[in-house]
């Protein structure tokens, strides 16, 4: 036996290297976690001063909107509503699932997400922490708790593009433009993969082919949990539908909610010639970028109002962005309130839902 055979065994079943290989990985994940919240943090403090230094955005013409309390105030309901008609989405949702859940709680939770995606200097975003809330009170399924919250954001997606879809309609007669093409075009395109993949993941006839198996078990993380929590909602048609149908209350409420910061703001030009732009840009802003989005999403409206050749008048399209954001800040520093007195009651679990189907498909 060679020196490297008689090694070899000790190597690998040494408790003592084990462990700190195990701990070289946590703190290397640790560091990692690190880095991606400097970088957002930095991109966010870098991007807002050259808004500042180029004057796409100045506070002189935001506090123009002060000048229209009415609309400002309005905005804001038009924006505190939401959170409160989402908490009774998810919790039709969570039902659906097998959780007995009281609609405060929810409420509880989905404030707690907003106020993180505002306030949280690490990595993890609102949708994150919501799920570690919830899977930490149902310890008995955790796995399916979890769940709920990715459905429950896919859906929020899926009924923001849809709108808009609809509010590009009347634009088909300027199809021939390229800037309403790619846009309009890009928007339904992702409707359309949207309601194909739900389909296909939820179809018990298209899963009995091999080759969507293979392609569903070669789906990353993310895609792989929500075909998971589709598989587990597929006998809860009434549920989903009565969910997107709350989704596109909220989203219209949102809309017009920047229509009424538009108008503070004086914007000249008329409705239909930027209503469709305005769930595409609140679609750029939820996305995990920089720290709460700030500077990427004013940038993200920048660009879009100006590809889709939209006069705002004497503002610009990082302003009114600049000015959302505010709001939203705002809004949800009452769930740091919620954060501090929140208290950890385990959620009462039903069976899992539709298991002997999952059972047969795997």
């Amino acid at each position: 036996m060679t020196a490297r055979d008689e090694d070899s065994p000790a190597e690998a079943d040494d408790p003592r290297q084990a462990f700190e290989e195990s701990q070289a990985q946590v703190a290397g994940a640790r560091w990692k976690k690190r880095l991606k919240a400097a970088v957002k943090i930095g991109l966010a403090i870098v991007l807002m001063g050259y808004l500042f230094k180029s004057g796409l955005v100045d506070m002189t013409r935001v506090e123009t909107a002060k000048e229209s309390p009415g609309l400002l105030a309005l905005g804001c309901l038009l924006f505190t509503i939401p959170t409160f008609i989402n908490s009774w989405r998810w919790q039709l949702l969570l039902r659906a699932a097998g959780f007995g859940v009281s609609w405060w709680r929810v409420f509880q939770l989905n404030h707690l997400g907003n106020f993180f995606n505002n306030f949280s200097l690490g990595s993890v975003g609102g949708d994150l922490v919501k799920a570690w809330y919830v899977v930490k009170s149902c310890p008995g399924a955790r796995a399916r708790a979890g769940l709920t919250v990715f459905v429950d954001r896919f859906i929020g997606l899926m009924a923001m593009i849809f709108l808009a879809c609809l509010a590009g309609i009347p634009l088909i007669s300027r199809i021939a433009e390229p800037e309403v093409a790619v846009l309009l075009g890009s928007v339904w395109a992702l409707f359309l993969s949207m309601v194909v993949g739900a389909w296909v993941v939820s179809s018990r006839w298209l899963r009995g082919f091999g080759l969507v198996r293979s392609l569903l078990e070669r789906l990353p993380g993310p895609f792989r949990t929500l075909e998971q929590a589709l598989v587990v909602y597929r006998e809860h048609p009434g549920k989903l539908a009565i969910s997107f149908g709350l989704s596109l209350l909220t989203h219209t409420m949102m809309i017009l909610g920047v229509l009424c910061l538009a108008w503070s703001l004086s914007v000249p030009e008329p409705i239909a010639h930027y209503i469709y732009l305005i769930p595409i840009g609140l679609f750029l802003n939820a996305l995990p970028i920089s720290f709460g989005s700030w500077g990427t999403g004013e940038i993200a409206w920048e660009g879009l109002f100006r590809f889709g050749q939209v006069d705002l008048g004497a503002i610009t399209g990082a302003e009114l962005c600049f000015l959302l954001h505010i709001l939203m800040l705002f809004w949800s520093l009452s769930g740091g309130l919620i954060y501090l007195t929140y208290r950890h009651r385990q959620i009462d679990a039903a069976e899992p839902i539709a298991v002997s189907d999952q059972r047969k498909e795997v």
